[in-house]
């Protein structure tokens, strides 16, 4: 108990602190350079998805989610690869690994914003049936940090949430409530929020993700519109990966996302 009241004060602490931009490994530098020449090479164009800051109303990026074809093990890789407008580069690329039902197997941030490169891998524990090991690494300069922790309820990332959702489509249309394991990886860790349906306009289905007891406290809840024909999601409004940069210095940032499809999703 003491230690989730010291993770939910410092997430209080947190939030809204600025820092200030860093550089990215030589490493890494060049990988984001050729992901911005060719991005066709992550796989297939699946949506874009136009990023507005809720605090300005003005678009400050765009985001692109790919997706290669299955590995023979049956694995899937999904890669989100994120643009800063004022610039033209990459901001963040996200690239998970997971089964074609969206079960997390490994994660990797790069973050062009903050010059750090993170990476996790999961695996199932094991010394406790049903419980999964999650294994994290996160370097930024000469930093090189690594945590461990376990979990009982399924894990998600950006580029897995919605395919989750549209997976458990049955058990949240049908009135469940789904926890869930929001990985972060700047904090090395995950934080419990829970899934559950919202009432409805004619022609959409909104579900919310909440954080759990007292994660709740430090996140808002975020909220998703789905085409219940299609089960796929058309617009977002919550937290998003990239920063509001202001002059250098970056802060949370808090936007609506609007989706064009170019395939079916996958």
């Amino acid at each position: 108990m003491r230690s989730a009241i010291r993770l939910a004060v410092a997430m209080l602490v947190l939030q809204g602190c600025a820092v200030a931009r860093a550089p990215l490994s030589t490493v890494d530098a060049a990988l984001v350079t050729t992901l911005e020449a060719t991005p066709d090479s992550t796989g297939e164009l699946i949506y874009e998805g136009k990023v507005v800051d809720l605090e300005s109303k003005a678009q400050t990026f765009r985001y692109e989610r790919r997706v290669s074809s299955p590995t023979d093990s049956g694995s899937m890789e999904s890669t989100h690869l994120t643009t800063e407008l004022k610039t033209s580069k990459l901001a963040v690329v996200q690239i998970a690994k997971h089964t074609p039902g969206y079960a997390v197997e490994s994660f990797e941030v790069i973050n062009a914003q903050t010059g750090s490169h993170a990476t996790l891998i999961v695996t199932p524990s094991k010394l406790t049936a049903g419980t999964t090991k999650l294994s994290f690494k996160l370097t930024q300069g000469d930093s090189v940090k690594t945590a461990e922790e376990t979990t009982t309820d399924p894990v998600v990332v950006g580029p897995t949430l919605f395919g989750f959702m549209a997976a458990h489509w049955q058990e949240l249309d049908g009135g469940q409530t789904i926890p869930v394991r929001f990985v972060v990886t700047d904090s090395l860790t995950t934080y419990g929020f829970t899934i559950r349906k919202l009432e409805s306009r004619p022609g959409e289905t909104e579900f919310v993700m909440e954080g759990a007891g007292i994660v709740s406290l430090a996140v808002k809840p975020q909220h998703f519109v789905f085409d219940p024909a299609l089960k796929r999601v058309i617009r977002y409004e919550g937290r998003v990966p990239q920063r509001r940069d202001t002059e250098g210095s970056l802060s949370d940032l808090d936007a609506r996302v609007d989706y064009t499809y170019f395939t079916d999703y996958r």
